[in-house]
């Protein structure tokens, strides 16, 4: 079973090397930064999806734009 900790602790060079505190410490800090870390995925994610729906990706906004050139302008003939 995991110790408990007290709300203000931090280790110290005072007690040994990774003590059951201090294991219990780290381990809590690590979980609380993935929680952090997939938070901020999810929002990231979220917000790359949103921003998709609202633009056409790269490949359609090139095919449906209107090509530069204007329908009067004669075409070149090609070489044979």
């Amino acid at each position: 079973m995991s110790p408990l900790l007290p709300p203000d602790y931090r280790p110290s060079e005072d007690e040994p090397f990774m003590s059951d505190l201090q294991l219990e410490y780290f381990r809590q800090k690590l979980l609380r930064w993935r929680a952090e870390l997939l938070q901020e995925s999810t929002e990231t994610l979220n917000h790359l999806q949103a921003e998709s729906l609202h633009q056409p990706d790269l490949t359609d906004r090139a095919r449906w734009r209107p090509t530069a050139r204007s329908s009067s302008a004669p075409a070149t003939a090609s070489a044979s």
